[in-house]
């Protein structure tokens, strides 16, 4: 070590770097990406719409169940009947 030496080069940087904030999509987004994905003809068309969206695969992956579960849960729901006046 020399010297001559400045000191600041020794001491880290006390700064503490933000954590990336996790994106958050809303189902209409979500819904009409997956639309566009099941509309493409080819892998070329999908690498495309992920790559113009900032999306990744696994998205479209998770995506995918969770909107089938959601549709089931839709078919499953009873309709609701207005209620009668019991006189």
């Amino acid at each position: 070590m020399n010297q001559d030496e400045p000191i600041r080069n020794k001491i880290p940087n006390p700064e503490v770097l933000p954590r990336a904030k996790r994106r958050r999509f809303s189902a209409e987004y979500k819904l009409r990406i997956l639309e566009k994905a099941d509309a493409s003809s080819g892998s070329g068309q999908i690498v495309a719409l992920l790559r113009r969206e900032g999306l990744y695969s696994s998205h479209l992956t998770t995506w995918r169940p969770k909107r089938a579960e959601g549709l089931q849960k839709a078919l499953r729901l009873p309709v609701a009947c207005p209620e009668t006046d019991p006189d």
